[in-house]
């Protein structure tokens, strides 16, 4: 099973509360994370653009890993996840993530 996890700009337009002028994407956005197997989105969290993009991933792959959660847009996904984890507990996990040009 292959995670992507990456943080993207959402530009905000007004003064919306915890917006934040991000220097990379050059105007205010908020800055959330994403959690994607293949195409699916397992997890979305929208966070203010003066977070760092790599805060909060562990939580919220455990989130998204373990159902600890159920997902309000989806709630048959939860429950799906919680199927492939508990009938393959060998399946092998890897992560992968952009980290802004950082290896």
């Amino acid at each position: 099973m292959v995670l992507d996890v990456d943080a993207t700009d959402d530009p905000v337009h007004g003064e919306q509360e915890c917006r934040f002028f991000h220097g990379y994407y050059g105007h205010y956005c908020y800055l959330p994370l994403y959690i994607f197997s293949g195409e699916h989105l397992l997890g979305a969290r929208l966070r203010p653009a003066s977070t760092d993009a790599s805060a909060g991933v562990t939580a919220e792959l455990a989130r998204s890993i373990t159902c600890e959660v159920l997902s309000p847009v989806a709630p048959g996904l939860c429950g799906e996840r919680r199927r492939i984890i508990h009938t393959e507990p060998s399946i092998a996990g890897t992560m992968a993530g952009s980290g802004n040009g950082r290896q």
